[in-house]
């Protein structure tokens, strides 16, 4: 829909092992046999990787920045301070 307007894009920053890791360990029942293959999610993040300039460059201005290798929980806490926060700001941490 042309008439969806995009307010900002939260990127969770995370090192592959800590995605791999994050992957193999959620618990989906519909998706248990992708999530435990690991060939099938380095994939996964390789097509992100490959595609994360062309993202980027359509959401500038309203791209914020979390570090994904922190904790669960301070990951959570840090989007919903973004999330009070303008967009264009930028990062946090």
């Amino acid at each position: 829909n042309k008439n969806i307007e995009i307010e900002r894009l939260i990127i969770i920053q995370a090192s592959e092992d800590v995605c791999l890791k994050r992957l193999m360990n959620r618990n989906d029942q519909i998706r248990e046999n992708k999530d435990k293959d690991v060939t099938f999610n380095k994939g996964r993040i390789n097509f992100y990787n490959n595609n994360f300039k062309d993202i980027f460059e359509v959401f500038r201005g309203k791209v914020q920045v979390v570090n994904g290798n922190d904790e669960i929980q301070n990951i959570t806490e840090k989007i919903l301070k973004l999330l009070k926060e303008d967009p264009s700001k930028g990062d946090i941490d």
